[in-house]
């Protein structure tokens, strides 16, 4: 045991140490506050797999199918058909040597 005149170096440490754990927990709130993440006390981890269709999946992909095959027969059943005109046939022109061709160019010398 030291006597009173003499420091008690293993004392200052642990306040040292104790105060340096504080200072490190109060900067790691600081930034998950300023970030709004929830205090690592707060946080509640919960792990939940699932493997294959739930009920919702099911559900919502026959919706989706059926509304596709729905949709699929009201515009094979058009009653419109008449009303749509093809668009007319593509024409090809023939390239030949007669063919004139003009050349607009500028003149500099004016």
């Amino acid at each position: 045991m030291a006597s009173s005149s003499q420091i008690d170096k293993e004392q200052l440490y642990g306040e040292y140490l104790n105060d340096h754990r504080r200072k490190s927990r109060m900067a790691e709130q600081l930034a998950r506050k300023s970030l709004d993440l929830p205090d690592a006390d707060d946080m509640q981890v919960t792990n939940t797999t699932t493997t294959g269709l739930g009920w919702k999946e099911l559900v919502a992909m026959g919706v989706l199918v059926g509304g596709g095959a729905i949709g699929g027969h009201l515009l094979t059943q058009s009653h419109d058909r008449d009303a749509i005109t093809p668009p007319p046939a593509a024409t090809h022109h023939e390239h030949t040597d007669t063919d004139t061709v003009t050349v607009l160019g500028f003149d500099e010398s004016q």
